[in-house]
């Protein structure tokens, strides 16, 4: 019989995380695997996580919709809402775009080539895009943003807005910063040998960046086309912040006379408030004078038609106003042929 000590075995149950050296050899490991997935499969893989981040994003969107949060809370409890994506990225195996830059450092050790890499990156990011895209037609088809009185729309409108304004810099810092914390917590979930652990370890560094307001390049795939989606099919919720003017964005709603008079001035610097309605009718709002608007000459102007159409309706004190009815009475009594589009009422959630 031997009298060498036989191995130790490891343990059956062993609940210790990874040590630092074995999560970069795990990483780098994946960063292989992940390299040499072929092009259908990382596209595959990268549709599903697009549409999982996005999933991310629009529970966020519920919590920042609750205008009863401070700042503080808001943030922070959108943040947490938020790690859906990145548990259902990890824990479902899907290919995300700011995960998948651990790839370098495979391709630091050499595991991995430069063309290799840049070819999964291109892939992943596409697939990306196109899943959140899927997501944000089929959200929108759903009316999902008319939840809360229309704040759920309303919150995604302002969070697309805030994200227009900063200079490119800005934009690359705030980016580089959530990809930093981004990566993080991929590293501290290849640590955990549990789902629970997994889960546990993404949430701080996901809810940060998130608190902080640093940019997630496929979160604002989803963001930025949605409140795109809404503004151009006219579905834009009153009381939006500005569009910045960096922002492109074309409102479709109708414009006064004395906008279009002004236009000229403000070609530079132009803001556009969403959902440019009259002030007399906005819900809740007085009714202006029809005598303050009267034409200084005799011949009758679509303006003229404008303020004859908000006396009317200011006029029907028993017509009941809901969530949508302000839009679509206006329409209904200036005619549709006035305007670029047709704005329907959204339903009622």
């Amino acid at each position: 019989m031997s009298d060498r000590a036989s191995a130790p075995q490891p343990p059956i149950f062993n609940l210790q995380a990874y040590s630092p050296a074995e999560i970069k050899e795990a990483v780098e490991k994946v960063g292989v695997k992940k390299a040499d997935l072929p092009v259908a499969a990382s596209l595959m893989l990268a549709v599903v996580a697009g549409g999982g981040v996005g999933f991310g994003a629009l529970y966020y969107t519920i919590v920042a919709s609750d205008p009863g949060l401070g700042f503080a809370a808001t943030r922070v409890l959108g943040g947490l809402a938020f790690t859906l994506g990145l548990v259902l990225v990890l824990v479902g195996g899907a290919e995300l775009f700011t995960g998948n830059n651990l790839i370098v450092m495979a391709w630091a050790s050499g595991r991995v080539s430069t063309a290799t890499m840049l070819r999964n990156w291109t892939v992943v990011y596409l697939g990306n895009l196109a899943g959140a895209l899927g997501l944000v037609v089929l959200v929108f088809l759903s009316h999902h943003l008319d939840m809360n009185d229309g704040r759920v729309g309303l919150s995604v409108l302002n969070t697309a807005a805030g994200k227009i304004p900063p200079d490119v810099m800005t934009l690359f810092v705030k980016g580089t910063l959530c990809n930093v914390l981004v990566c993080a917590a991929v590293w501290l979930a290849y640590g955990g040998r549990t789902v629970t652990d997994k889960i546990v370890a993404v949430v701080l560094p996901v809810s940060a960046f998130i608190a902080a307001g640093f940019e997630h390049c496929v979160a604002n795939m989803y963001f930025l086309p949605l409140a795109w989606l809404l503004i151009q099919t006219g579905h834009a919720p009153e009381g939006g912040r500005r569009l910045g003017d960096h922002g492109c964005w074309n409102s479709p709603q109708p414009r006064s006379g004395h906008d279009r008079q002004h236009r000229g001035r403000r070609r530079h610097g132009r803001h556009r408030l969403l959902g440019d309605l009259p002030r007399g009718l906005r819900q809740g709002a007085p009714r202006r004078e029809v005598g303050r608007h009267k034409s200084s000459t005799n011949t009758r102007t679509k303006d003229d038609d404008y303020v004859a159409a908000e006396h009317r309706l200011g006029a029907e004190k028993e017509m009941p106003v809901g969530k949508g009815d302000t839009v679509q009475q206006f329409f209904t009594v200036l005619g549709k042929d006035r305007f670029e589009i047709n704005v329907a009422p959204w339903g009622e959630g």
